[in-house]
């Protein structure tokens, strides 16, 4: 299979990641994938359908650091 890019999405609603290679997990998702998601102080999910300013965020991901950098 030839791919032109693969985007993995650590954070949910968050910028994607591009990747040279993803690995199909056992359960079928990419290795990165959705892995983490941000919280409200109520312990709610954040999510870009219940909260537009999720939308402002930017992001870069280091997949081999396992880190996020956020910033608006």
């Amino acid at each position: 299979v030839v791919t032109a890019k693969i985007l993995v999405y650590p954070f949910k609603s968050l910028p994607a990641a591009e990747t040279e290679r993803a690995y199909v997990l056992p359960r079928g998702a990419l290795e990165h994938d959705r892995r983490f998601c941000l919280l409200d102080a109520d312990g709610n999910v954040l999510n870009g359908k219940r909260t537009a300013a999720i939308h402002a965020l930017r992001a870069t991901h280091d997949l081999t650091a396992g880190s996020t950098t956020l910033w608006t």
